[in-house]
């Protein structure tokens, strides 16, 4: 399947069909779970802190990550941006209408300097540094719009898609 769409055999039409197919969508969540249950008992100390009631972040992730009938928080987010390396923006529609934007790097929190820089991209001609880390709507924190922009309503996540 994946190999399909990877060799540009397959049209973007098959992609969301099969997408929005819950026979596969199912897969891919639980896939995606399951990887951001390694990636964050793989880095257990960084996580521990984030964890509450006593619990080890194997017993986090085995009752709040991969059960498919789990809500996915921030720290779910968060880590699923760090184990793919792709940046994800979340746009939270609140009660009051107001709309919150909050960024999540594809870089581990050691690489981010004090003054929220990353070193300059591999191949980047320019060599410039890149800013970048959390934050919701007090400004730019990244030189461009993270390539996955997810819409959250309580208990769902959304993909945006941008015209």
């Amino acid at each position: 399947m994946v190999d399909r769409f990877t060799m540009e055999e397959g049209s973007l039409e098959e992609l969301e069909e099969t997408f929005n197919n819950q026979a596969f969508s199912d897969y891919y969540v639980v896939f995606l779970r399951l990887l951001v249950s390694a990636y964050m008992q793989k880095n257990a100390a960084f996580y521990a802190d984030f964890i509450d009631e006593g619990r080890t972040i194997n017993q986090f992730c085995e009752t709040e990550v991969e059960p498919m009938a789990r809500e996915s928080d921030n720290i779910h987010i968060a880590a699923l941006a760090l184990a793919v390396g792709l940046p994800i923006g979340i746009e939270n529609c609140q009660q009051s209408g107001e709309l919150t934007r909050i960024e999540f790097p594809a870089q581990p929190p050691d690489s981010i300097g004090v003054d929220g820089f990353v070193g300059a991209e591999a191949g980047s001609p320019s060599g410039e540094a890149k800013m970048t880390g959390i934050n919701s709507r007090s400004g730019p924190i990244l030189s461009q719009s993270p390539p996955v922009t997810l819409l959250y309503r309580p208990g769902h996540y959304d993909i945006l898609y941008s015209n």
